[in-house]
């Protein structure tokens, strides 16, 4: 019997963990990685992001290490870090560490 995401995979469904690996399966598309870095400038940021932009920028932290940092409960901490990386000024690392965009 087969279930879920075996069945796709079965029946020739490939494993994409990122954009890279579907542009790799369609010949037409070409992928080229950018080699510069967009580095955010500081007088964008909105205010209320600038505490922990300002931590990730000295040091990539999680959560929990920006919540003991800033002595602030962790459901506001992931509010702000949620709408940090929606409007591009972080990004959630694989470690479940926040890095500045662009650095």
């Amino acid at each position: 019997m087969e279930y879920g995401t075996n069945r796709l995979l079965k029946h020739g469904a490939i494993l994409a963990l990122d954009a890279k690996d579907i542009i790799d399966k369609i010949p037409e598309l070409k992928y080229e990685e950018r080699k510069e870095k967009n580095v955010m400038n500081e007088k964008i940021v909105p205010t209320q992001y600038l505490e922990i932009y300002r931590l990730i920028k000295k040091k990539k932290m999680n959560s929990n290490m920006l919540c003991r940092s800033l002595n602030k409960p962790i459901n506001e901490v992931n509010s702000l870090l949620f709408m940090m990386e929606l409007e591009g000024f972080v990004k959630r690392l694989p470690s479940n560490e926040y890095d500045i965009k662009g650095e």
